[in-house]
Parts: structure tokens; C-alpha cells; sequence
């Protein structure tokens, strides 16, 4: 964590070490304290901190106070709405530092620096609230300036409900700062929009005129406007939109929304006359100052009446039928202040009961019968069908049609006007039934607008102090053999997937050994990290089979005793499936989809031929794993037993932090294993000039040692060796011809040479090969791996030599 903020520091970011997975300050009065030095910041740190930043008066980044515009999106679906507004009060913010909440989903912490320290202060906020998650209504998106007296969460800290780090969407860049370019806000333009009203409709001069309401009509409003809860700013402003309304009439009319106010100011027992005399008669609304009407009241009071009368409509059953018709008016007497124009018109019951739906919507209630059902399905829109989406009790998601779902809760009926129907027909005709519209994603740490997103987050909660030892020694003593380069490509291949999981690598995994040497333990010490997204398979065709359904919600694919059978269709969708970032599902019975691939491939086998690697191959990261610990029972149980002890969340903390500032998940290193993989899929011309390398016999009428200097071969007999090799190998392809041979072998040996010596009157046509060395280095450069040779010629016994042996 001190290398992530310790350039921060010394820019003067007021840095303040948090809790372990918290937002709350380490020790008390953290709002007055003197900034902590960078050596005090190193001696006060402690193991899994979080850390923030105090703002306004407290840092100072060369000459300008910090600042953060927050903007917080409770509701998806306005996240665009927020974000203009955003732009609309600040046009440079898409260039500012930005930091995406661990939370994920659309808010975000813009940075700005002005020339003067600001006190926090809300800027906007959406039309309407929406019950949160702790019963509490709230804006369904709000924008505050945070200043003086407010912190912020910083990257890399970890976000106390999901375990995910806080990131950077785009961070300072202090040189540019030097130079004097960066999120400067002046103090007069910050001032401005501080100042400003949040209701961009309020800045109508025909919207900010009193709406002529009567004395009446204002008691009527504040009666059913409460103000035991109010705190005294809220409750000064209901007494400028009263005051504000009765400007321009006469004073006797402006003592009566006085005493209108002063009645229903005296319901509290925290008012008193004196002070609410004084405020209302010596209120002047400042210029420039946000300016408070009636409308702002009439507002609350509509949400108010609209849960009072929610909770009056009849409720006998979830689901309404037309069977009652009887005319019985109702109306809203104040309709007509909300949008201007007439009285609402009269309502029959039927409409009264529609309008019940739109009540439970506007104030978020759902009936129990729908909640029931949203509980399990949701309807979805797909590729231009709607299908069902069900949630099985494992956690596991399903698709169906709208039929299926309708025969399976055939025995579970609703009545209807004459007849009765299964209550998922009702459910589907509900408002308030779960749907998205956009279909379903896999979008780990973001939301997506409209989508069912598949990612259900990490089954633990990182622990600073729960050990991974053992596990972490096992990868690196073990599946890395001690080769440090291996170690940190396979250190940051695991933490990218856990700190990036929307990332997609481009890489798989191998692990190639003997059964009982420990290839699947990291998988699935991992896996148990996101169990609904990590999906073990034992089978080829279920890796390039048609029927792929499992792969929509994966994030680690692992594929056990995998082995390649040399199908090139196959090796088409295995490589795809590794690289593309969009993955067409084909569920059974279903339409296929398209969905973002974030899937890793991890691959287990003790085949000599795991995957189809070509010689300029960088989709594969293969490790040989040496069988040190094959039959440890005790070493295996060891793991295992630390793994079901924390060792899981100690994991998930180890790898949240992983450094991975210079990792390129792209950068493979060549391996050893790497290159038998590129061998064993070897064909035609290069599979025979390996034999030819690897036995360290080229001809046997050639000219010279090869194992020590250049050798002569006749290009006639030497294409007829290859020849005779082919004739005995039916999987090769097609045999080149002379012509086409000589190419290749050039490509294969560079500093090969053609010589036309005579022969009396004949010239001779000859390759001159390099000594054995250096045509092996040579198809080692072709190879892109490191090969290991034979350090002796492999000698062949003639047959009149084998009397000379005792057999």
C-alpha cells in the first residue's frame, strides 16, 4: 500500500491511514489532525490499511487546495442522466483524475484543484428518490463537491462489501501539473456553480415566479408536510419557498402565510415564535444565492400523499383483474401544481387501480406474490426473444421460455375476471416484475445498464492475516520449479484475474505432469474464490463442442487431463475461445447470444501433446511439473487443510495487492515445456528436419562432422531421404515438391549453402550445412524456444555389427 501513495504524499495529498477494509479513519478527530508526514505514514502503517485523503484546506498540491466532485449513482438506469449533469456543471471532467469505487457500478471521484479551499456542498441531485437497501429513501443519484471536512477512499484500498480494490480510471499526471496543465477550477467558477441551483428547471425566470397558490392551499400543503425530523437548514427553507410565495401580495395577505407558517412551524417543539418571527420578516433572498419555492414543497408533499395514499388502496390480493368496474371517482386536488394546467380528471375504479401500480412503482413496493417470483426468475430480453431466467437455490442460472415457465406453475393459479390463470401469467403482466431489457452480461466489478449481470463477486473476504503460505510455496517450489521469471509470470497471471477479472488476458495456463503432482491444487485453491464463476470440465468436446452454455458466466475455465488430438477445427476455437472478448453462447433450445468473454483457460495434463502451439506462439504459458511431491499425502492434506482454515481469504488478499504496475500479462515467457508443445506439433518438412537435428545424423554419405564442422550432402539424395520419410507417415499433409523443399529448408537453415563442384565432366548439385550447432540454434530462433538436445550422436547399430554383442 506505501508504494501506491507515497509519490501521492509528497504532491501534499493529506494521506490518512483507514481501517482494514473500512472507510473509517485510524484513531479519532481525524478532521483536525495535522497531516501526516510521509515518515510518520511508514511508522504508523499496518498490515491491510485502507487510506484516504482529506480535501479542502488539507491538501494543497503546489499552490492549489484538492477537491473531489462526487457522483453517486444508486440507480443504474439515470446513470447516463447523472453524467451529463456532471458535464453540464463541469465540461472538463471527462480529463480529470478519476477513481472507480470497489463498489463498482457507475460512480466515481473526480478530482479537480482550485485557488481557494471549499466547504463541502451538495451541486445536484435526481427528480425523484428511491428506497435503498437500508429502507431509507435517497436521491437516486446525487453530485457533492466534497472540500474541507469530507475524506475519500483511495485507491488501492479494498471496498468494504465487495473486497475489490478502488482503482484509478485515469490518474495525476505531476508532470503536467508542473507545467500547468490539469483539473484546475478557478475559486470564481467554483463559486458559481456552489451558489447555483441544482434544479436546472429553477432557472426559468417563469419557474422561479410564486406559483399563486392561496393562503388555504399553503396550510393544506404544509399540513401534510412533517417537521418533527427536520433539521433547522430544512426547516429554513420551507420558510423561504412560504416567504417566497408570498412576495408581491399585500400585507395583510403576506401576515397570513406568515401565520400559516408560524402554526405549522409551532408543531415542533425545537421551534420557537421568537426566532421564527424574526427569520420570516427579516428573509432576503441574497442574489445568486439558490432561490427556494413552493415548488420544492409541493414536491415533497406529492411523495408523501403518494404513500400515504398507497397505503390506503385496497391490497386484498398481489395481482388486480378487471372484474370490478363500478364507477367511484378519486382525485389529487393538487395534481395541477406539479405540471401546471387543469384538475386531474375523475377516475374509475379500474383506473384507480392502475394507478395503484404506478403508486407500488414510484415508491418501490412490491407485493408479495411478485416478490416471490422476482425472487427466482426474471424475464429477459434476448437477441430479440423473450426468454425466463431462473436462480437455482446452488447459485447456478438457467434459461427457459415463457411457456416452460408458465406449465411448470400450472398447479399455482390466480383468479381472473372469469376464470383462473397461473400466477406467472399475472406476474408477467405486472409492473413490477424483475426484467432486463439488455439481456444478460458477465461484467465482473461494473454494471451494466438494463443487464442481468452473472458476476456474484468473491466467496471471502480478504484477510490480511490469514496465511496462504503454504500454497504460495507450492506454486513457487513446485509448478515453478524455483525459475523465478516463471514464478512472477504465474504470480501476476493469478493476480491480474483477481485485481482485473474484466481484462482479458489472452493467455492460457498449462500445467503438464504426472497424475498426483499437485497441477489442479492452484485451480482449485483459486477457483473456491468465485465458485459460481469456475468451471471444471474433463472433456474436449466440452471445451470446443457446439453447446457451450457453461462458459457465459466463467472466469476461470479448468480443463482436467486435457490432451490434443490434433483437429484444426478444433484449434480454431480453442484459440479463439483464449483471445476474443466476445463469446457466442448456444444454449439448448434456446436462440444463441453474444456476451463479453472475460474467461481465462487453465489446463491440466500428463499428455505429451496438451495444446496446438505454433512457433510463433504467445497464447500459451506452459510449465513441466516435476513429480518432487507426487505420493505426499501429508504435504497434499497440509494445503488443503490451510486452504479450508483462511488460506482462501489470506490468497485473496495476497493477490488484491500483487504488484502489477510492470506486469504485461502478454509478455510470456518461453519455456522449455513450451517449446516440446511446439515440437509435438510439428508437421511435414519441420517435423523431419527436427529428427534429422535431434539424432545428429544428416546423411550417411555425407562429407565432413557434422558434429563438429560444416557437412556436404547431394541435394538429390538428401530430398529423397525426406521423401522416404514421408512415405512412412500418413498425418503429415502433402509432400512439397524439390522445389518447395529448398524454400523451407532455407527458412529452417538460413547459412545453408549450394555448392556445383565438378565431378570430371559432371557438376554436382549440394547443400553445405552449417556444423550441427548452429543448425540447431538456428531452428531454435524458427522454433521461438529453447530446445533441449541430445549432447551425443544417437548411434544406429548395422546388422553385421550385432554378432559382436552377446545376446
Amino acid at each position: 500500500m506505501l508504494a501506491h501513495i507515497e509519490h501521492l504524499a509528497r504532491a501534499g495529498f493529506a494521506i490518512h491511514w483507514l481501517h482494514p477494509k473500512s472507510k473509517r479513519p485510524v484513531g479519532d478527530d481525524w478532521q483536525d489532525k495535522p497531516v501526516a508526514s510521509l515518515e510518520k505514514l511508514r511508522k504508523t502503517y499496518r498490515n491491510g490499511n485502507n487510506v484516504g485523503v482529506r480535501l479542502g484546506k488539507w491538501s494543497k498540491v503546489g499552490d492549489h487546495w484538492m477537491h473531489v466532485i462526487d457522483l453517486d449513482v444508486r440507480d443504474a438506469s439515470l446513470a447516463d442522466e447523472a453524467r451529463a449533469k456532471v458535464a453540464v456543471l463541469f465540461p472538463e471532467s471527462a480529463d480529470w483524475p478519476t477513481v472507480i469505487s470497489g463498489s463498482g457500478g457507475e460512480s466515481r471521484h473526480f478530482y479537480l484543484l482550485s485557488d481557494k479551499p471549499f466547504s463541502s456542498r451538495q451541486l445536484a441531485h435526481s427528480d425523484e428518490k428511491m428506497v435503498c437497501a437500508d429502507g431509507k429513501m435517497r436521491w437516486r443519484w446525487e453530485i457533492e463537491l466534497y472540500g474541507t471536512g469530507k475524506q475519500v477512499v483511495i485507491p488501492a484500498s479494498i471496498h468494504p462489501d465487495t473486497g475489490k480494490p478502488y482503482r484509478w480510471l485515469k490518474q495525476f499526471d505531476f508532470d503536467s501539473l508542473l507545467l500547468g496543465d490539469g483539473p484546475f477550477v478557478p475559486a470564481e467558477i467554483l463559486q458559481k456553480v456552489v451558489d447555483g441551483d441544482d434544479d436546472a428547471g429553477e432557472q426559468d425566470p417563469e419557474r422561479a415566479k410564486p406559483l399563486g397558490l392561496t393562503v388555504d392551499e399553503v396550510r393544506n400543503l404544509l399540513k401534510d408536510y412533517p417537521n418533527e425530523s427536520l433539521d433547522y437548514d430544512q426547516w429554513l427553507e420551507v420558510m423561504a419557498a412560504v416567504s417566497h410565495e408570498s412576495s408581491g401580495r399585500s400585507k395583510d395577505e403576506r401576515q397570513q402565510f406568515y401565520k400559516a407558517f408560524l402554526d405549522w412551524s409551532r408543531a415542533s417543539d425545537k421551534n420557537d415564535d421568537k426566532t421564527t418571527k424574526f427569520k420570516f420578516w427579516s428573509f432576503k433572498h441574497k442574489e445568486g444565492r439558490k432561490l427556494i419555492t413552493m415548488r420544492t414543497v409541493v414536491n415533497a408533499v406529492r411523495e408523501a400523499r403518494l404513500s400515504e395514499e398507497f397505503d390506503n388502496l385496497e391490497d386484498g390480493d398481489d395481482f388486480d383483474t378487471d372484474s370490478d368496474l363500478d364507477e367511484k371517482p378519486v382525485a389529487d386536488e393538487f395534481d395541477d401544481l406539479l405540471g401546471g394546467g387543469g384538475r386531474a380528471p375523475k377516475q374509475s375504479k379500474r383506473e384507480t387501480k392502475l394507478k395503484k401500480a404506478d403508486v407500488e412503482a414510484a415508491l418501490g413496493h412490491v407485493p408479495p406474490k411478485v416478490k416471490r417470483l422476482n425472487n427466482k426468475h426474471a424475464v429477459v430480453f434476448l437477441n430479440g426473444k423473450t426468454a425466463i431466467l431462473t436462480e437455482k437455490d446452488d447459485g447456478a442460472v438457467a434459461l427457459g421460455t415463457v411457456g416452460d415457465l408458465h406449465n411448470f406453475y400450472e398447479n399455482d393459479r390466480v383468479a381472473t375476471d372469469k376464470a383462473t390463470e397461473p400466477v406467472t401469467k399475472a406476474w408477467m403482466r405486472h409492473k413490477l416484475r424483475r426484467e432486463y431489457s439488455n439481456g444478460v452480461v458477465f461484467a465482473p466489478g461494473r454494471e451494466v445498464k438494463g443487464a442481468y449481470n452473472h458476476w456474484r463477486g468473491f466467496s471471502v473476504e480478504p484477510d490480511p492475516e490469514a496465511s496462504c503460505r503454504l500454497i504460495l510455496a507450492h506454486l513457487r517450489k513446485v509448478i515453478c520449479s524455483n525459475d523465478e521469471r516463471a514464478a512472477n509470470y504465474t504470480f501476476g497471471w493469478w493476480a491480474h484475474m483477481i485485481q482485473r477479472p474484466e481484462e482479458k488476458p489472452g493467455v492460457a495456463m498449462v500445467l503438464r505432469g504426472k497424475k498426483g503432482v499437485g497441477k489442479d491444487t492452484i485451480a482449485d485453491y483459486v477457483g473456491g474464490l468465485f465458485p459460481h464463476h469456475h468451471v471444471k470440465i474433463a472433456n474436449q468436446d466440452q471445451l470446443t463442442g457446439k453447446f457451450n452454455a457453461h462458459m457465459e458466466k466463467c472466469l476461470l475455465l479448468h480443463v482436467e487431463e486435457g490432451f490434443w488430438a490434433g483437429s484444426k477445427n478444433a484449434e480454431g476455437v480453442l484459440k479463439h475461445l483464449i483471445t476474443t472478448e466476445s463469446l457466442f453462447i448456444e444454449p439448448k433450445g434456446l436462440n444463441g447470444y453474444h456476451i463479453d468473454s472475460v474467461l481465462r483457460l487453465f489446463m491440466s495434463s500428463n499428455e505429451k501433446w496438451v495444446v496446438p502451439a505454433t512457433e510463433d506462439e504467445r497464447r500459451y504459458f506452459v510449465l513441466d511439473v516435476p513429480p518432487t511431491k507426487k505420493g505426499d499425502h501429508a504435504y497434499f492434506a497440509a494445503i488443503r487443510h490451510e486452504m479450508r482454515n483462511g488460506g482462501r481469504a489470506g490468497l485473496l488478499h495476497y493477490l488484491l495487492n500483487y504488484d502489477l504496475s510492470r506486469f504485461n500479462v502478454r509478455a510470456v515467457p518461453d519455456t522449455i515445456a513450451l517449446g516440446e508443445q511446439k515440437i509435438e506439433g510439428l508437421k511435414n518438412v519441420e517435423h523431419w528436419w527436427f529428427d534429422m537435428l535431434e539424432s545428429g545424423r544428416i546423411s550417411a554419405d555425407a562429407e565432413g562432422d557434422w558434429w563438429k564442422e560444416k557437412a556436404v550432402v547431394d541435394k538429390g539424395d538428401f530430398y529423397d531421404t525426406y521423401v522416404g520419410w514421408m512415405h512412412s507417415r500418413r498425418y503429415e499433409g502433402k509432400q512439397l515438391n524439390e522445389v518447395h523443399f529448398g524454400k523451407v529448408m532455407r527458412q529452417l537453415v538460413p547459412a545453408i549453402e549450394t555448392r556445383r563442384p565438378r565431378d570430371g565432366s559432371q557438376r554436382l548439385n549440394q547443400y553445405a550445412f552449417p556444423p550441427l550447432e548452429e543448425c540447431r540454434q538456428a531452428f531454435e530462433t524458427f522454433l521461438g524456444s529453447e530446445i533441449v538436445w541430445h549432447s551425443e550422436p544417437v548411434v544406429e547399430i548395422e546388422e553385421d555389427e550385432k554378432d559382436d554383442f552377446d545376446i
